[in-house]
């Protein structure tokens, strides 16, 4: 029986919701993940009352100066930072090979698909991002040793 990958569940709802989809699809070799956004139904919305009519004002009364408002900033949504963890053990690789420009650099923006790194644990496994965004942070050196689960990388969701 397969096992339920709740994680990346969560990571596909969180990008259908921040891209404004309708439908997501994933799929890893094995396993595929499908999510649809359901709006609801549409309700209508009742009609407005004709309003009613006023009566006359007797006198006529100076209107009240009008209050000025204190400015209340507006804050922006905060934007969710991603870790990348490596899942598994091995070096660390930043660039394909020595004197190549690395993967990604702090401030570069990434897509789904994007090499992040290698991880060589007696064969080149490939990093990619599975998220679009910014890269704000490389927490490990170029041949380093990486454990599992260890971040890496971490990178401003758009």
């Amino acid at each position: 029986m397969e096992q339920i990958d709740f994680k990346m569940i969560k990571r596909l709802a969180e990008l259908l919701n921040m891209e404004g989809l309708k439908h997501i699809e994933y799929f890893d070799g094995t396993n595929s993940i499908k999510i649809d956004r359901n709006d609801g139904p549409v309700v209508p919305r009742p009609e407005k009352p004709e309003p009613k009519p006023r009566a006359p004002k007797k006198a006529v009364e100076p209107a009240p100066k009008p209050v000025k408002e204190a400015a209340v900033p507006v804050v922006a949504p905060k934007e969710k930072i991603y870790e990348i963890r490596s899942p598994i053990e091995g070096i660390y690789m930043a660039c394909p090979e020595e004197g190549a420009p690395h993967f990604v650099n702090v401030g570069q923006n990434v897509g789904t698909g994007d090499v992040l790194c290698y991880l060589d644990d007696g064969e080149l496994n490939e990093i990619e991002s599975d998220l679009y965004g910014e890269v704000v942070a490389i927490l490990v050196e170029d041949g380093a040793q990486v454990a599992v689960d260890q971040v890496i990388l971490k990178i401003k969701g758009k």
